[in-house]
């Protein structure tokens, strides 16, 4: 099973010790859009569900400069 999630999913934590800035701010905000895949035994072919399929933020529209998309190879 895989689980595919919001990187905004989730709640902010406190942190233990005083930051350098004070200004720092989490970007979790409690999203709750969720999938779930599934790998079949039968047919060896993976299956995707959708449990909650809306986000509660806004979606950018340019990942230029985006931490996660810049992980991504071409």
């Amino acid at each position: 099973m895989l689980q595919l999630v919001c990187e905004r999913s989730g709640d902010d934590k406190l942190p233990k010790k005083r930051l350098k800035h004070e200004a720092t701010d989490s970007r979790k905000c409690g999203c709750m859009f969720m999938l779930c895949g599934y790998l079949s035994r039968k047919t060896n072919d993976w299956r995707l569900n959708i449990l909650n399929g809306v986000h509660n933020h806004e979606m950018k529209s340019i990942l230029k400069g985006h931490m996660l998309a810049g992980r991504i190879y071409v």
